[in-house]
């Protein structure tokens, strides 16, 4: 059993046609738990899927009832880079509710739809024309994971796109904790925030396990302070390579279905 579970680690290849992965992450403000956020990432030679949902917890989860889910589905390119073709997200944050998606071609947006609209959430407007050379957030988390996007001494720049928000991001050096996020807003943001009220991460590490490179945590700075997310269990084709026993995951409780969906799709 133990040679079994080296070799799926460290050559997933020879066991498993679709390889999978699952990561959550422990959201804390000091000694406080705000969050839960889980990860998980199927994939093979001619397809993938990444899904994440995420949700307020514990004592903070009673006062603030916040949700969130999003995915990716998207095909392989014949040099082994992901490739999105459609991005979904939902939230809910008390008795409202949002989203959006995009479709891709060729790394082009060719449609996409937001409800509520930005008018609506007083959010600055898209720039007019075709969207290109962009991809959306969950796809860049898997070329980051598969090695295909590295940030090498903290140096990687990226155009986002998630059917509501445009952005370039690029990771710059840290303070000591890892590789800082800027991001350039270019469209979808809310007016009245001068700065984004989710945040600035301002520090995240990865490390190589196997064949695979994992963000072992990361530091957001918030209106509140600093809130700390620390990776809490992995799982790679159903085998668990990291657990920690103070955290017990939380089951989705959003009542969205995005992750949940049997949509069926083609990568024609």
């Amino acid at each position: 059993m133990r040679i079994l579970f080296i070799l799926a680690l460290l050559f997933p290849g020879i066991l498993h046609g679709k390889e999978r992965l699952d990561m959550g992450f422990i959201l804390t403000w000091g000694p406080i738990e705000l969050a839960q956020l889980h990860y998980s990432m199927t994939w093979d030679n001619q397809r993938y899927e990444i899904s994440g949902h995420g949700n307020t917890t514990g004592l903070v989860g009673a006062m603030v009832d916040w949700g969130g889910q999003a995915i990716t589905r998207g095909y392989v390119d014949a040099s082994g880079l992901l490739i999105p073709l459609r991005h979904s997200h939902e939230g809910v944050l008390g008795d409202s509710r949002r989203g959006a998606y995009a479709t891709y071609r060729d790394q082009q947006v060719i449609s996409w739809s937001v409800s509520p609209s930005h008018d609506e959430l007083e959010q600055t407007p898209l720039p007019a024309g075709m969207i290109g050379g962009v991809v959306d957030p969950l796809t860049f988390i898997g070329r980051l994971i598969l090695g295909q996007a590295r940030p090498v001494g903290c140096a990687l720049s990226e155009k986002l796109f998630d059917g509501r928000r445009l952005s370039n991001v690029r990771f710059v050096d840290g303070d000591g904790e890892g590789c800082s996020l800027k991001s350039k807003r270019l469209g979808g943001f809310t007016k009245k925030y001068g700065s984004d009220p989710r945040g600035r991460l301002t520090g995240v590490s990865f490390t190589q396990i196997g064949d695979v490179f994992l963000p072992q945590g990361f530091r957001l700075e918030a209106p509140i302070g600093v809130v700390r997310a620390k990776r809490f269990y992995l799982k790679r084709d159903g085998l668990i390579v990291q657990t920690d026993q103070a955290f017990a995951p939380q089951a989705d409780n959003t009542g969205l279905s995005l992750v949940n969906s049997k949509e069926t799709w083609s990568a024609n």
